[in-house]
């Protein structure tokens, strides 16, 4: 057996360290731990026991859903309008023209 080295002990309450030895001695702490030091003595080695081999699960084929087709919004025709009408929109458009440059006309002066 080899004699263990002293270590060199900081300062601490003594209260303190008395107090946590009774406690320890109270729950056998010295006991559990001599316990011990004999086991690891004769200790053995054990044997490893073989590890079984799982069996892989089958995995379950996923069902592809179907793709709804989307349905094509039909176009909606334009109106021709009739010749009166576009008549009568040129006629407008033309008396705005020439309102705005009447407006322009009496700006620059």
């Amino acid at each position: 057996m080899r004699k263990k080295k002293k270590r060199i002990r900081k300062r601490k309450s003594r209260k303190r360290s008395r107090r946590r030895k009774r406690r320890k001695r109270r729950r056998g702490e010295r006991r559990r731990r001599r316990r011990n030091r004999r086991r690891r003595r004769t200790f053995k080695k054990k044997k490893k026991k073989k590890k079984k081999k799982k069996k892989k699960k089958k995995k379950k084929k996923k069902k592809k859903k179907k793709k709804k087709k989307k349905k094509k919004k039909k176009k909606k025709k334009k109106k021709k309008k009739k010749k009166k009408e576009v008549e009568e929109e040129e006629i407008y458009r033309e008396k705005l023209l020439s309102s705005l440059f009447s407006l322009l006309k009496l700006a620059w002066v």
